[in-house]
């Protein structure tokens, strides 16, 4: 089942030039367990991001991130403390080839209780340095969820057995 919550993302990138470059969204989403433990973080990018008409999943779980963007732009990037992952960068300009280094990732995020995702990663694009990047995302606890049911995790009312 999908809770609504809203996330603050705050993400610093050090371009080649060395000059640092911030960017906040708060932004409504929705976040749900899957059938394999993950969580799943779905919410729209803006004009802000300059990714207008996508639509961002963020899949997180003990092994470490996955982001899949659809829309008007279209990747997928995998964070993985100490791995490096290649993946294509489209949109409706063109294709770029991404390589993601994840130096640290932290996430303490639950489904009960919200949380922290914290990425530090670098990225080449087609086989260029493009920078270092710091992403800081920040969930909501879940306060309601839909038709008057109990908080994350409660497994709903209880019913009497009855006994013939």
């Amino acid at each position: 089942m999908q809770y609504d919550v809203l996330i603050n993302i705050h993400t610093t990138t050090v371009s080649v030039t060395g000059v640092p470059d911030s960017m906040e969204l708060i932004s409504p989403a929705t976040i749900e367990r899957l059938a394999d433990g993950a969580l799943e973080i779905t919410y729209e990018e803006s004009a802000i991001t300059g990714m207008d008409g996508t639509t961002t999943h963020l899949f997180v779980d003990e092994g470490g991130a996955t982001m899949l963007r659809e829309g008007n732009i279209c990747t997928q990037l995998d964070f993985t403390e100490g791995q490096e992952h290649v993946s294509m960068y489209e949109t409706p300009f063109g294709s770029m080839l991404l390589r993601i280094r994840t130096v640290k990732l932290k996430n303490t995020i639950t489904l009960e209780e919200g949380g922290v995702l914290d990425l530090y990663y670098t990225m080449e694009i087609d086989n260029q340095f493009y920078g270092h990047y710091l992403l800081h995302l920040t969930v909501q606890k879940p306060t309601l969820r839909p038709e008057g049911q109990g908080q994350p995790g409660e497994d709903g009312p209880e019913t009497e057995q009855s006994s013939s």
